[in-house]
């Protein structure tokens, strides 16, 4: 955001629903004009869960990589992820650099593999889901920031919360 952020508020447009959990959970929030996404091969969503005009994007993992050989299973969020971006109307170029850079260590296979994962999901959504587009003007400074993982980034906070030693089994 252009904005500071200070609270992302008590509701929201999209869920990346990884578990049957999450749909049973926080499906019946998602905002009308907003989107479920999932992976059909694992999670199901009862549209009598949803609001009114929220979409259901169920995405066949086994089915959209079927042709791209042996992957890992974890693979599935990147799906998901390529489906989030074409329908928040992102750029696919710059989740292609954020993919490089996360597995840069893993190599070019990893690389692209997760590249050719995450824009199954993105084509796909485009080709069966066009109608569930998230209509959000975005708007960019282009300023780089920081990208951690959920790991770094409560390790940091803690530290400028003032921790002065952790310790863990």
């Amino acid at each position: 955001s252009e904005n500071k952020e200070n609270c992302f508020g008590d509701s929201f447009h999209v869920l990346l629903a990884m578990n049957q959990d999450s749909i049973e959970r926080h499906a019946p929030n998602v905002e009308s004009g907003g989107a479920v996404i999932f992976n059909s091969d694992k999670v199901s969503c009862d549209a009598s869960l949803l609001r009114e005009n929220v979409s259901m994007v169920p995405l066949s993992f086994k089915e959209l990589t079927a042709d791209m050989g042996k992957l890992l299973p974890i693979m599935q969020n990147t799906m998901i992820l390529g489906s989030l971006l074409y329908l928040a109307n992102l750029d696919f170029k710059t989740l292609e650099q954020v993919l490089t850079d996360i597995f840069k260590a893993k190599g070019k296979e990893i690389i692209d593999q997760n590249i050719n994962v995450a824009r199954a999901g993105y084509e796909t959504t485009l080709e069966r889901f066009h109608e569930a587009k998230i209509q959000k003007d975005w708007s960019f400074t282009r300023i780089g920031k920081p990208f951690y993982s959920g790991n770094a980034a409560m390790a940091l906070g803690a530290v400028a919360g003032g921790l002065k030693f952790y310790a863990a089994y």
